[in-house]
């Protein structure tokens, strides 16, 4: 898979996915039909919270798409190079010994691409985002459906 490719998920999220927007789709028909027999200020901030709702998962979906081109990291790796050689031949052109310098500057340079890639890739680096609010909603609706709520222990609509 080339860089700029979308990343290949696993067949268990893309069924989680397909899943996901099933379940966004009828909650969906389900408020506005709701909305459409009784006009009332709770049906229109439902339908604006559920928007809100299917508007940030579109965002997560879109972020993990979404990928710095390899292009760019070739670019800023030959425009880093280019500085560097330019740093060394001043400091050497001027009579300075800045070698500790020169290493200094070396390092924070690879450092700030090497948080670039890491952060360009959020599921295997070495920064890595927290996923446990989105386990504690999944535990808090499957303890919910136990109850009675709209879902069953499987998570899906019923």
């Amino acid at each position: 898979m080339r860089r700029g490719d979308l990343p290949r998920s696993s067949p268990l999220e893309a069924s989680l996915l397909g899943s996901d927007q099933r379940v966004q789709r009828e909650l969906w028909e389900r408020a506005i039909a709701a909305s459409e027999a009784r006009r009332d200020p709770h049906g229109a901030l439902y339908i604006a919270s559920l928007n809100e709702v299917i508007d940030i998962q579109e965002e997560r979906v879109n972020v993990r798409a979404n990928r710095v081109p390899e292009t760019v990291l070739y670019v800023l790796a030959g425009l880093s190079l280019l500085a560097l050689t330019v740093a060394s031949a001043t400091y050497g052109s001027n009579g300075m010994r800045g070698r500790r310098d020169l290493h200094l500057l070396a390092f924070a340079v690879w450092l700030v691409i090497w948080l670039i890639v890491d952060l360009d890739q959020p599921r295997r680096g070495w920064v890595q985002i927290s996923q446990s609010p989105m386990h504690r909603l999944l535990a808090s609706l499957v303890a919910e459906a136990g109850n009675g709520s709209a879902l069953p222990a499987n998570g899906a609509p019923r």
